[in-house]
């Protein structure tokens, strides 16, 4: 919104002005530049922390949660002992 208001503003400054509207023009193209210079580094670090963050959760999970299999895979896994009925006596 604020991009195109600043572009229509520059553009009716081209109409009314003429040509000693250059100096305007650069001063615009500056900030834009700048600004999508800021918002690329702003995209460019939340993805190295949302890696970071990624990284860190794989890490913590294979310390905690293999340890978890092992010690899954040495329990008895099968149903629990069935109870028989008691030996018919002859």
């Amino acid at each position: 919104m604020g991009v195109t208001v600043a572009l229509a503003l520059a553009l009716l400054a081209v109409l009314a002005l003429g040509k000693r509207v250059y100096m305007l023009q650069e001063a615009l193209v500056g900030m834009l530049l700048i600004a999508i210079s800021v918002a690329a580094i702003l995209i460019i670090l939340v993805c190295i922390v949302l890696f970071q963050a990624g990284t860190r959760r794989v890490i913590l999970w294979m310390t905690t949660g293999m340890s978890r299999l092992a010690k899954l895979s040495n329990r008895h896994v099968g149903p629990p002992e069935t109870i028989l009925p008691p030996p018919v006596r002859r």
